[in-house]
């Protein structure tokens, strides 16, 4: 019995390790019985995990897909009328033309409070560490109280409630991977699951369009996401309308794609999840980029849901609470956004 209980570990070792080094994520399907298993250590070996039969009908996806491309690209040429004819009035500032831009589409131009709303091509963010902005336009929805497009349909609401029901029920699967220290840690702060610490009214629903481009005349080192790790507890992510998605391996300096399974949930840890699990499960760096298969032509869309931990959770020593945290990060990507070509 001991012996095969040796094997057993050392079987499972080694292929944790062969998870970490190339960055195999695994495939989860979530009605077998061992999917708590391989979901945690997929996300403790890679930081991210695929999951099917998730319950999010894609069907519902991709209607919010049409109906969000639809309306950011009709926001997107209101904004470059206005600015053509700001330029045709006799207009050189570029201030003053991105400023035009802006004003027709104010309705739901992002604002710098709340972070709701549209996000056009010229406000798209800077990832930390990069210099152009990433080739993509978005927008921010935030439940109950963000704006929300009178021109779409009640099923990014819909689509929003599933997503954040499967996000609780997938905190409680990685309460059964949470190693005893970090069970203790949780249970000093009056915590017994981290189903407990996570904010509905602070989780980001982010509608992303990637429009097509042409390597040759994109401004050099811009992708449609440069690298970057995510801020939050977890992210769940309906697999992409095309793929695109690739980790970074820390131990063989080589970038991976994440699996491309049709209607297929893509989860992955965040670095707030990373200071309070300690490092036990880890936030890891991903892109977007045009895969080298992709037709002329096409274009992508996204739609991660980010679920956020409570301000008032206490996440480490290191970076404080949940709040104090998330201010830190996006003091950080406004001041490079600004920086950003």
């Amino acid at each position: 019995m001991e012996a095969k209980r040796a094997r057993t570990g050392s079987a499972d070792a080694e292929l944790r390790e062969e998870m970490r080094k190339k960055m195999m994520v695994a495939t989860v399907d979530m009605s077998k019985e061992d999917a708590e298993e391989k979901f945690n250590r997929s996300l403790q070996e890679t930081g991210f995990a695929v999951l099917v039969n998730h319950g999010v009908e894609r069907p519902l996806i991709e209607d919010v897909y049409k109906e969000f491309k639809a309306f950011m690209v009709s926001q997107d040429e209101v904004r470059k009328a206005a600015q053509d004819k700001a330029k045709a009035d006799g207009e050189t500032d570029p201030d003053a033309i991105q400023a035009a831009g802006h004003k027709a589409i104010e309705k739901y131009l992002r604002n710098t409070t709340r972070f709701d709303g549209y996000f056009p091509m010229d406000l798209a963010e800077t990832a930390k560490g990069a210099s152009v902005r990433d080739i993509k336009h978005y927008y921010h929805l935030y439940f109950p109280d963000g704006r929300y497009p009178e021109d779409v349909s009640d099923k990014a609401k819909i689509m929003f409630e599933k997503m954040w029901e499967l996000g609780v029920k997938l905190c409680k699967w990685i309460d059964q991977g949470l190693n005893d220290s970090v069970k203790a840690k949780l249970r000093k702060h009056g915590i017994e699951s981290l189903s407990e610490t996570v904010s509905k009214s602070q989780t980001l629903f982010r509608v992303l369009h990637y429009p097509t481009y042409d390597d040759d005349t994109t401004e050099v080192g811009a992708v449609r996401a440069a690298a970057h790790e995510d801020i939050n507890h977890i992210t769940l992510l309906p697999v992409g309308s095309s793929k695109g998605l690739q980790l970074f391996s820390k131990e063989d300096k080589k970038w991976y794609d994440v699996p491309f399974e049709p209607e297929s949930m893509i989860i992955n840890i965040g670095d707030m999840l990373q200071e309070l699990t300690d490092f036990q499960f880890i936030s890891t760096t991903h892109r977007v980029i045009k895969s080298a298969d992709e037709p002329p032509g096409m274009d992508r869309m996204s739609s991660p849901v980010f679920i956020h931990a409570k301000p008032e959770v206490f996440l480490s020593d290191r970076v404080g609470t949940a709040g104090n945290y998330l201010t830190q990060r996006l003091s950080e990507l406004g001041k490079n956004n600004k920086e950003g070509k």
